[in-house]
C-alpha cells in the first residue's frame, strides 16, 4: 500500500527526514517520555500534507522505531502540541517495557 507513495517526491521527502538521526533520536527521546512520536516532525513536514501521506509518516514512524528498539502501546495515543499537522499520535515504548 505504501509502496506507491515512497516512490513519489513526498514520500521519498518523508523517508529522508524520519530516517534522520536526529529525528529519530527525538522520537525516541519523547517515546521514553511517553509522549507522541510524531511530535519529533514539527517542522520538518510542508504544511498541505495530504492525509494519505500523514499515514505514510505514521506507519514509517512505526518502522523506524520498532529498528531502535520501541513498539507501539496498544491502544494510547496522545495530542501533538502545535504547531504540527497531527493532532494525536501514538505512544511507543522500549520493547522491554511493554508488558509492564
Amino acid at each position: 500500500m505504501y509502496d506507491s507513495l515512497l516512490e513519489t517526491p513526498t514520500g521519498r521527502f518523508l523517508y529522508e527526514r524520519i530516517c534522520d538521526p536526529e529525528i529519530i533520536r527525538r522520537m525516541t527521546e519523547l517515546s521514553d517520555q511517553e509522549l507522541p512520536a510524531v511530535t519529533a516532525l514539527t517542522d520538518p513536514l510542508p504544511a498541505n500534507l495530504p492525509n494519505r501521506f500523514k499515514r505514510l509518516a505514521g506507519y514509517l514512524v512505526k518502522r523506524v522505531l520498532l529498528l531502535h528498539g520501541y513498539a507501539q502501546v496498544p491502544g494510547r495515543r496522545g495530542r501533538v502540541s502545535a504547531p504540527s499537522l497531527f493532532k494525536r499520535g501514538a505512544c511507543y515504548r522500549r520493547i522491554s517495557h511493554i508488558h509492564s
